[in-house]
């Protein structure tokens, strides 16, 4: 009997941290909407568990519509979540329950973020868009960091610095945004192979 009450205030417990953690979540069936919705949850908010069924509702949405560039932006962030500091904060959390992508684990969050960038990579090169492979390449780069694997960061840097410079020539109009404290996408990208001891 003691077993069964345990089990069930286990469950219980569960079901209150998944029932919080989607409380004051804007609903919206805008698949772009998710996603940011999705980034902020992770990156400013510490709320994992609400941004991955935003995610991957997101995903469901673009597949449906077939909408290859609307999908490799919802990979994009699905990588962006498995590399931010949300999840590690969330850290027992997710070893006990694991992700919505089965695939994953916490052990393994890091390598299936470098999946996802690949995938939208893919998508993103096959429709030739040139505006998103210099985030992505930047963010595959934190993603090997965070892996320890630094020659493939140094490199996935400068490919990122390549693909900005490509994009840069062919829409000379563009704003990129930065974080305040670099002047420039390209300042940012060097003072993070600075911080790895890259070849120049």
């Amino acid at each position: 009997m003691k077993k069964i009450l345990l089990i069930c205030a286990t469950l219980l417990s569960l079901q209150l941290i998944t029932g919080c953690a989607a409380m004051l979540v804007p609903s919206t069936d805008d698949p772009a909407r998710k996603l940011a919705s999705a980034q902020n949850l992770v990156e400013q908010q510490d709320r994992p568990i609400p941004a991955e069924r935003l995610i991957r509702e997101a995903i469901d949405i673009y597949a449906e519509q077939r909408n290859e560039i609307g999908l490799a932006q919802a990979y994009r962030i699905y990588g962006i979540f498995f590399n931010a500091q949300a999840i590690k904060n969330w850290q027992k959390y997710y070893q006990e329950n694991g992700f919505m992508d089965k695939s994953a684990s916490y052990e393994t969050r890091y390598q299936k973020a470098l999946e996802y960038l690949e995938k939208s990579l893919s998508l993103a090169v096959k429709n030739q868009n040139i505006d998103m492979p210099a985030n992505l390449y930047l963010l595959m780069g934190f993603s090997y960091q965070n892996l320890k694997k630094t020659d493939d960061a140094c490199r996935a840097f400068d490919k990122s610095l390549a693909a900005h410079k490509i994009m840069a020539a062919q829409n000379p109009q563009t704003k990129i945004s930065v974080p305040k404290e670099y002047s420039s996408f390209e300042n940012g990208v060097n003072k993070f192979k600075r911080d790895l001891n890259c070849k120049a």
